[in-house]
């Protein structure tokens, strides 16, 4: 099973549809797309900081605006079925289609007593959270940055702010492959999951 999270700064990205395509087509039966939160975190952040609101409160209303991407993402694409557990997520794989996992369920649930209630953990770290809960294989992050030619180690990406500060932590959690895709690489993804080709730069987290 892959994991392949589709940031949120590629919300208004022509290139998204084609990411789309491929995850639906060429990633049926074996890959969950995972919504970042783009320009609706980023008004969850604007009133976090005008209202001075409590962290859990924000937290929540950035899942949900996690949530409303994956709407949009499964609203763009038919052929990606929304769910919201990790049952829901096996039987669409199982019945050959990709899924697209809305958050707000299991982040808020028992299963989820380990996640911290802050902006030190954003999409990417709640998607590493979410590769363990369901036993993952490959975590693919697609950023609008294009990744970077060689390796890279995890902490680099937390130092640098490409990841949030809590990233390297659960994604060593994860046991987890991680792998860095820019926004025009998703003939590159295509070819992956065909086994032609890694889907990539490899983020190094041992």
């Amino acid at each position: 099973m892959w994991i392949v999270k589709l940031g949120g700064s590629l919300a208004q990205n022509p290139a998204l549809k084609d990411w789309l395509e491929v995850l639906a087509c060429d990633g049926a039966g074996r890959v969950v797309v995972v919504p970042g939160g783009g320009p609706l975190a980023d008004t969850v952040r604007g009133l976090h900081r005008h209202w001075n609101l409590p962290d859990p409160v924000a937290h929540r209303m950035a899942l949900l605006a996690m949530e409303q991407y994956g709407l949009l993402l499964a609203g763009l694409q038919p052929r990606l079925r929304a769910a919201r557990t990790a049952a829901e997520i096996a039987e669409i794989l199982a019945q050959g289609a990709a899924a697209v996992w809305l958050p707000f369920a299991m982040t808020t649930g028992p299963e989820a007593q380990d996640i911290k209630e802050s902006w030190n953990m954003t999409s990417d770290s709640l998607t590493a959270w979410f590769a363990a809960q369901i036993k993952a294989r490959r975590l693919v992050f697609v950023k609008s940055l294009e990744p970077a030619a060689e390796p890279v180690g995890v902490d680099e990406l937390a130092r640098t702010g490409l990841v949030d500060p809590l990233f390297p932590v659960y994604a060593r959690r994860s046991g987890c492959e991680v792998w860095w895709s820019g926004s025009r690489q998703h003939g590159r993804m295509a070819q992956a999951l065909g086994g032609l080709a890694e889907p990539g730069t490899r983020v190094l987290v041992r």
